[in-house]
């Protein structure tokens, strides 16, 4: 009996013994070995670079101050705001809106505003409550805006009543522990109204 064929019998035998008792052997060459990558014991097929946990964004950085975080909030949304009392507000009037009820003129200054207000939570987040105005055309691209970046939807209701154009307020909250990332998103909300959402717009090709 050639060496070949004894090796082969003897790696028959230890493969039916490791199968039988539920183990995976796998056989290869010094050259391949040397070269093999570390798999996922649980998942032979994914590297053991990818099992681990990818870390989150929310991981990434240090702690963000109030300064930092009133700094950012204002370049998001391009307007200085009003900082009174530990409450950075924002009120963005709808002039845009020519809106009158039972045919008579309302002014924007009575009210016709989305209004925003940021402040710090004493768990540490950075939180924002608010509302929207918008038209009733308007509304549902708002919302999808707010959920994308996990904001809360607190309210969906008419604004006034026998209005022209039809008015939406949208009232919600959201926290995170980064103040721009909750400005970014209400900027995106923001550039679904009025004069911006009616602006040509850039079309991504790669999309």
């Amino acid at each position: 009996m050639t060496s070949m064929r004894l090796l082969s019998i003897v790696l028959a035998v230890v493969t039916l013994g490791a199968v039988s008792s539920g183990c995976v052997v796998r056989v290869s060459n010094t050259d391949s070995a040397a070269g093999a990558t570390a798999t996922d014991p649980v998942d032979p097929a994914r590297p053991k670079a990818l099992s681990a946990r990818l870390p989150d964004a929310a991981d990434e950085g240090e702690e963000e101050t109030d300064e930092q975080a009133w700094q950012s909030i204002r370049a998001a949304l391009e307007r200085p705001g009003d900082l009174r009392d530990g409450v950075l507000t924002f009120v963005v009037p709808r002039a845009d809106l020519e809106v009158t009820v039972r045919g008579n003129d309302v002014p924007v200054a009575a009210g016709i505003a989305s209004e925003f207000r940021f402040y710090r939570c004493s768990c540490g987040m950075m939180n924002v409550i608010g509302q929207f105005v918008v038209a009733d055309y308007e509304a549902n691209d708002v919302l999808d805006a707010l959920r994308e970046s996990h904001i809360e939807i607190a309210s969906v209701g008419p604004f006034l009543i026998h209005e022209r154009p039809r008015l939406m307020l949208v009232r919600f909250l959201g926290e995170n522990k980064r103040g721009g990332a909750l400005a970014k998103a209400l900027r995106t909300g923001l550039s679904w109204t009025g004069e911006e959402r009616m602006a040509p717009q850039r079309i991504d090709p790669l999309k």
